[in-house]
């Protein structure tokens, strides 16, 4: 499991009150972001997300209906992604 995880399943329980988590950590729960990732047409990874607002469209409005990311997920936000020398793609928390 994940701090996060562990820290809300702490809460939910009642073995922890939120009034005794700091600000900071308070306001960072429950955030979340959906990233999608395009391939252009010139080899470039482009990443696309939310910044925790909901306001984004996951596929084409023009009767297809196709995807608009290669490949989506929800997650923790604030995730960083750098691609390395050798072409891996390294995210960090």
């Amino acid at each position: 499991m994940t701090r996060a995880r562990d820290l809300a399943d702490l809460i939910s329980s009642g073995k922890i009150e939120l009034g005794e988590i700091a600000t900071a950590t308070q306001e960072n729960l429950g955030n979340t972001d959906y990233y999608g990732f395009s391939k252009l047409a010139d080899g470039t990874l482009q990443l696309t997300l939310t910044n925790g607002t909901d306001n984004i469209s996951v596929s084409n409005n023009n009767g297809t209906q196709t995807d608009l990311y290669a490949e989506s997920f929800f997650s923790k936000k604030g995730l960083t992604f750098v691609v390395d020398a050798i072409g891996n793609l390294n995210v960090t928390v």
